[in-house]
């Protein structure tokens, strides 16, 4: 296991926050351009809706 001091910590975490925020208008782009299908709970959650059909399933 790694030991990192606090401030390594904090500066992957801010690493982490960037590559995130990196792949997520990667992914958007990708998406509005139709090259990524949207799943139906990404557009029921999008949409404001709720996904209701976990009580349907036994």
């Amino acid at each position: 296991m790694t030991t990192l001091t606090n401030a390594q910590i904090e500066q992957k975490k801010q690493q982490l926050e960037e590559k995130m925020k990196e792949m997520k208008a990667i992914y958007d782009e990708l998406a509005e351009a139709g090259a990524i299908e949207i799943s139906d709970d990404d557009l029921e959650n999008a949409a404001g809706g709720a996904n209701f059909d976990w009580w349907i399933r036994e």
